[in-house]
């Protein structure tokens, strides 16, 4: 039996706390440290059973996740396949074998509210989208405006709309109408539009001006009208843009900023800006949400 000496006890509680200590600061130190981006995909299946990417940051190994924060200093090592992310730096990088190891340099500028909304960002990320082309076959009855319930939407003259509605009666006619700029009480269709698919985009005619009414028709003659009034555009905080590694992450954080007016009288103009981002992963799931009635909690 092994016997230890207070001072051989006292010497091993002074090393463990001393590490504990070290574990401490530096999980402090990464604390405060702002980030220098995001991961925001992976394809990298795991190679002579080890991962096919590894995140190194100070010595230790970090497991990698879609949306894994990314620190100055923080090195990737890929082997197998390959690891997208977006920095301050470089923006949107590929990092395959070939571009292996990657030192991740900078940092993003941010600020607490952006903080919260690069969370929620992240979130759609992550989440799987829950509305697909093969869920609406077979829905039938009238068009249905489920962005923003019943509540009137604001919109930006000469600025596009994107919108979306469940039917499956193709095709459908797009109306914006509203009074014309020629004299009072005209009252015409300022923009319209033919389309198969149950999501468009159609431009507010810039002449157009105060109350207007969205109307979707299908071809069977049902409709589905929604009204909308226009403002001036939406002036976003600085901090938005100044924290976002790519346009694609801004306009996803801008629509994410205009969904904080619980009124929902926002949620078309904030689905608009996730439409100017494409196919974006985190884009594609908000607006597929927002077509579905929801809001990112």
């Amino acid at each position: 039996m092994t016997i230890l000496c207070w001072r051989q006890l006292n010497m091993r509680a002074v090393a463990i706390i001393a590490c504990m200590l070290a574990t401490f600061d530096m999980a402090s130190a990464q604390g405060n440290r702002a980030p220098a981006g995001f991961v925001t995909a992976i394809n990298a299946p795991e190679g002579d059973g080890r991962p096919g990417v590894i995140l190194k940051r100070e010595g230790q190994l970090i497991d990698v996740q879609i949306w894994t924060s990314l620190f100055d200093g923080d090195v990737l090592e890929v082997s197998e396949g390959s690891i997208t992310i977006e920095t301050a730096k470089d923006k949107r990088a590929v990092i395959d074998a070939a571009r292996s190891p990657h030192r991740i340099a900078g940092e993003l500028p941010t600020s607490g509210r952006f903080s919260a909304i690069a969370s929620v960002v992240g979130d759609l990320f992550r989440q799987k989208p829950a509305r697909n082309a093969a869920a609406l076959i077979g829905r039938t009855g009238a068009p249905e405006i489920r962005i923003g319930g019943d509540a009137v939407q604001k919109v930006v003259a000469g600025q596009q709309l994107w919108f979306s509605w469940v039917s499956s009666s193709a095709p459908y006619e797009i109306e914006i109408i509203g009074q014309s700029a020629n004299r009072n009480r005209d009252i015409r269709a300022l923009a319209t539009m033919t389309s198969e698919a149950e999501a468009v985009s159609i431009i507010i005619p810039k002449t157009a001006s105060g109350d207007l009414v969205l109307t979707v028709r299908d071809s069977a003659g049902r409709e589905a009208k929604r009204a909308l009034v226009t403002i001036s555009a939406p002036v976003f905080p600085q901090w938005i843009a100044a924290g976002s590694p790519t346009p694609e992450f801004a306009n996803v954080a801008r629509a994410i900023h205009l969904l904080e007016d619980k009124t929902r009288s926002m949620e078309m103009l904030a689905a608009t800006f996730a439409a100017q981002s494409q196919d974006y992963p985190a884009a594609v799931n908000l607006r597929a949400m927002l077509a579905d009635g929801r809001r990112p909690e």
